[in-house]
C-alpha cells in the first residue's frame, strides 16, 4: 500500500499528534510512544492526556509504529515536495520516500500488542459537550499565576467556574470573567495542549474522570484531578476578601512605561527579590530592597495619578511586574496586605510582604 502527499497536507496532523507523546514514559509503555492508525484516524495516548486525530491518508489495516523518525523525515522535506509512504505490512515496515531519501521504518505487530489505550478511546455515549468562548485565549493568560511548584499539581492547573476562569500560585490570584455550565480544573498537561493548539476547541466536555476538547480535526482528553473540587475558591478572594478592602490608594500608570522602567530595575540584585514603592505629590517610585549581599540602590520613578499618598509597601518585585505588565491601575488595599490589578473583565491580586 503506497501512499503520496505533499508534505504540507502531513506536517500539521502529524506534529500535532507529537504534542500528547511522552519520550519519558516510553520506560512504562512502549504504547506511549506510539502511533496507532485506523483508517485515516490517528489516535495517541502517553498515560496521562490523549488524542484522536484526523490524517489526511488512510491504511489498510490498522497500524502501529514509533514516529519520531517520520516526523524528521517529513519536517526535512519542503512544504510542496511530495512524501511517498509505503505500509508493507508482510514486512513489518514503512518505507519512506521524499525527494532527498528514502528510509525505512519498523513497524509493531498490533497483534502482539495490547492496543486497548490507544484503540479503545472512546468518548463517553452520556457525555454532553457544550461551548465555551474564549476558552484558548483565557487559559493562556490565566497559566502565568499556576503554581511552578509540581508537588501542588491542583496549583498547577486552571479553574473553571460558572462564572470565570482563574488560578493561583498561592501568592497571588488571577480571575477573568466567563460563564461555563460546569466547574473544573483543567491539569497543567491539557493546558499546554491548549496553548500549543492555537485555536479554540469547538466544544468541551466533562466526565468523572476525564476532560475532552473537541476541534475540528481532533478530540484529545486528559485525567481530571481526583480531587479538583479542592481547589482554592478563588472567586471568594476576590469578592469577600479583595473587593470588600477598602482602597488605600488607588494609582493609574502608563503600563507601557512602568513595565519597561521595572524591567530594569529587577534586572540589578534585590534582596529577596522584594521592592518598596511609594507615592508622593504623583510620582510613583519603586527602589529595590538592600540587603546582606545587596549594597547597589536602584530606583526608578514616574508621574502617576493617584487617589493618595503612600509609602512603605513592600511587595516581590516579580509578581509587581507580572501586575502592571498586565494592566493600567492597581489599589494599594487599606489592610496593608494586599495589591489588586483590574480592568473591566479580569483582576489580578498579590499579597504584599511585611517591611524590611
Amino acid at each position: 500500500m503506497t501512499i503520496k502527499l505533499p508534505a504540507s497536507s502531513l506536517k500539521p496532523a502529524l506534529n500535532r499528534a507529537l504534542l500528547f507523546i511522552n519520550q519519558a514514559k516510553l520506560g512504562l509503555s512502549p504504547l506511549f510512544g506510539c502511533f496507532y492508525l485506523e483508517g485515516d484516524k490517528c489516535s495517541v495516548y502517553n498515560g496521562e492526556t490523549g488524542a484522536v486525530l484526523n490524517f489526511p491518508f488512510s491504511v489498510s489495516e490498522p497500524t502501529l509504529l514509533f514516529p519520531f523518525e517520520l516526523a524528521k523525515l517529513v519536517n526535512a522535506t519542503r512544504e510542496l515536495a511530495e512524501v511517498s509512504l509505503t505500509f508493507d505490512y508482510k514486512a513489518m515496515q514503512l518505507i519512506v520516500v521524499t525527494p532527498t531519501i528514502k528510509t525505512k521504518i519498523r513497524l509493531l505487530n498490533v497483534a502482539t500488542q495490547d492496543v486497548s489505550s490507544l484503540a479503545g478511546i472512546k468518548v463517553p455515549a452520556d457525555l454532553v459537550p457544550f461551548e465555551m468562548e474564549g476558552l484558548y485565549e483565557r487559559v493562556k493568560r490565566a497559566t502565568f499565576s499556576c503554581s511552578a511548584d509540581a508537588s501542588l499539581p491542583l496549583l498547577q492547573g486552571v479553574r473553571v467556574t460558572p462564572q470565570s476562569i482563574c488560578s493561583t500560585d498561592q501568592r497571588g490570584v488571577w480571575r477573568e470573567q466567563a460563564t461555563s455550565p460546569q466547574a473544573f480544573v483543567i491539569p497543567r498537561l491539557m493546558c499546554e495542549h491548549i496553548e500549543r493548539a492555537l485555536q479554540e476547541p469547538s466544544r468541551v466536555g466533562v466526565s468523572s474522570d476525564q476532560l475532552y476538547l473537541f476541534y475540528s480535526d481532533m478530540m484529545c482528553f486528559g485525567r481530571r484531578l481526583a480531587e479538583d473540587h479542592k481547589y482554592p475558591d478563588v472567586d471568594g478572594a476576590f469578592d469577600k476578601v479583595v473587593r470588600a478592602v477598602a482602597d488605600q490608594a488607588v494609582v493609574t500608570f502608563d503600563r507601557e512605561a512602568l513595565t519597561e522602567r521595572l524591567t530594569a530595575l529587577l534586572s540589578l540584585p534585590q534582596y529577596e527579590g522584594a521592592v518598596l514603592m511609594k507615592c508622593t505629590a504623583g510620582e510613583l517610585s519603586v527602589q529595590n530592597v538592600l540587603g546582606v549581599g545587596v549594597e547597589t540602590e536602584s530606583v526608578i520613578s514616574m508621574p502617576v495619578q493617584s487617589t493618595a499618598d503612600f509609602a512603605d509597601v513592600c511587595i516581590n518585585g516579580q509578581l509587581l511586574l507580572e501586575g502592571v505588565s498586565r494592566f493600567s491601575q492597581l489599589a494599594v488595599k487599606a489592610d496593608g496586605r494586599r495589591i489588586a490589578f483590574w480592568n473591566a473583565t479580569q483582576e489580578y491580586a498579590v499579597s504584599r510582604r511585611a517591611v524590611q
